[in-house]
């Protein structure tokens, strides 16, 4: 999982372009220097999405209509078991 969310400051996205799906997922370290591109105001989730479905997605719709952007965290499953 830390491979895929490798990001190198040569890859940081303008604020101008859109963004791939790639270049949309973020290593922790990165996420202050991302953070700062979003338009405001920036809506934080978070939760297990290891099997997206049509409730998720309903929250996910619901969460980005609160702001300008959103940033999704995304939980090991371990935190879902231990609740």
């Amino acid at each position: 999982m830390a491979r895929l969310l490798q990001n190198s400051a040569a890859n940081m996205p303008s604020p101008y372009r859109a963004l791939s799906f790639e270049d949309k997922i973020v290593a922790r370290d990165d996420l202050p220097q991302r953070v700062q591109l979003l338009a405001r105001p920036v809506v934080l989730t978070n939760g297990v999405f290891d099997v997206l479905h049509r409730g998720h997605v309903t929250y996910l719709s619901r969460a980005r209509a609160l702001g300008a952007s959103l940033v999704v965290a995304l939980n090991a499953d371990a935190s879902a078991r231990s609740s």
